[in-house]
């Protein structure tokens, strides 16, 4: 037997996790039946068991995890097709639907779902995301980045003690495979209920928790009035966004994804969030204090993230040890791999096979990048990476990961 200390995971989503581990697993669904047929099992049970209700109105059926790609192959309208609601109205009038990709840049919501939100032909499309829409302009079902707030908005929060189970859940399910730290990564997750975890005596992991890098004056005060926790939970990290993810189709570019005829398309992804409104916020967290991480997929994104990175460190040359930390920095350009050695850069990068598998089918000159790897490519540049793996979605012979 052998014995190792317990590892670390550099990038994880502890409460999303714990509600996915009890709810509708999507992700072994390797065609459109089995995807259908899979949220249909679920759905039945749900109603067997008289669950199509739950405190305060509906039972949401969330969670799925599933992967368009993997049935590619089998689509009509050829290339890799995303799901409809359409294909799961019949058996979910009764439960509105609202299942993500295994990124979570992107979720399929069903007709009820989409009433609930009142969404329609007629609502605008969302800065920094996107509805996807028929020709005639009917959501077809799937909001990407932003535009997922649409239907997150109206999603009945979950209770405190549904928080308290899902961190339990998620707890336990890391233990079991050997991990005893994590860098939480879900900037909206509330710290309260880490809080909660900490002092219920059933912590089995050390939990440092990002919030949303917007919200760094909040967490500027909450250091400075109650400190950086302990090691068993520690504040003081910060999360933005700048693009979405390769599979959705959302991760920024310098060259256009292919369509569905492998020839070049008008989509290049897009900015989560505006640029300018990252740079302040960036400036105005190290100025406090604060670790900032920002999420870059693309190799768009890496460059204009490293490019915040080096201006906000020349505005604070005292400041010797920043360490901004790109998060996936998953395509980069040759160019930009060098910039990464910079000593106040922390690279994260998640190798994941599902994205590389991604990448070859729906974009154009990454593809080489993405298929030699960062491994190759960083290593002689002195660049460390820090490894993560989606905690709810390891398995036997795979691992998958979400990059948000």
């Amino acid at each position: 037997m052998m014995v190792t200390p317990g590892f670390s995971d550099s990038h994880v989503h502890l409460v999303t996790a714990g509600m996915v581990l009890s709810s509708v697993q999507l992700q072994n669904a390797h065609s459109i039946g089995d995807f259908k047929r899979i949220l249909s099992d679920f759905i039945r049970s749900l109603r067997n068991n008289n669950l199509n209700t739950a405190t305060g109105g509906r039972r949401w059926v969330r969670g799925g995890n599933w992967d368009h790609t993997k049935w590619q192959q089998e689509s009509p309208k050829g290339g890799a097709q995303l799901p409809e609601a359409e294909w799961i109205d019949s058996f979910s009038d009764d439960f509105p639907v609202w299942v993500c990709r295994m990124d979570g840049h992107m979720c399929l919501a069903n007709s009820l779902a989409m009433r609930i939100a009142n969404i329609t032909a007629t609502t605008a499309d969302v800065e920094g995301g996107e509805i996807v829409r028929y020709t005639n302009g009917t959501p077809t079902g799937i909001f990407k980045d932003r535009a997922m707030d649409l239907i997150n908005a109206v999603v009945p929060p979950l209770t405190p003690d549904e928080e308290d189970r899902a961190l339990e859940a998620a707890s336990a399910h890391l233990v079991r495979h050997g991990v005893t730290r994590v860098h939480d990564m879900h900037p909206t997750q509330s710290l309260e209920a880490f809080r909660r975890h900490r002092n219920s005596g059933k912590q089995l992991i050390r939990i440092d928790a990002a919030m949303d890098l917007a919200l760094w004056r909040t967490l500027e005060r909450e250091v400075k009035e109650n400190g950086t926790g302990d090691q068993f939970l520690t504040i003081g990290s910060l999360k933005g966004y700048s693009d979405g993810s390769l599979g959705s189709q959302t991760a920024l570019m310098f060259e256009p994804y292919l369509n569905a005829n492998g020839q070049p398309s008008t989509t290049y992804g897009i900015h989560v969030t505006p640029l300018e409104e990252l740079r302040t916020n960036t400036a105005g967290a190290v100025q406090a204090g604060l670790r900032v991480a920002i999420h870059a997929i693309g190799d768009r994104a890496n460059s204009e993230v490293l490019n915040i990175f080096e201006n906000v460190s020349s505005m604070f040359p005292a400041k010797k040890d920043l360490r901004l930390r790109v998060e996936h920095a998953q395509h980069l350009r040759p160019e930009d791999v060098q910039r990464l050695s910079l000593d106040s850069l922390v690279q994260e990068s998640l190798r994941v096979f599902s994205h590389i598998i991604s990448s070859t089918m729906v974009v154009g000159p990454i593809q080489f990048w993405a298929l030699r790897g960062q491994k190759k490519l960083l290593i002689p540049f002195g660049l460390f990476s820090i490894v993560g793996q989606k905690l709810h979605l390891v398995q036997t012979g795979s691992s998958h990961h979400q990059s948000r």
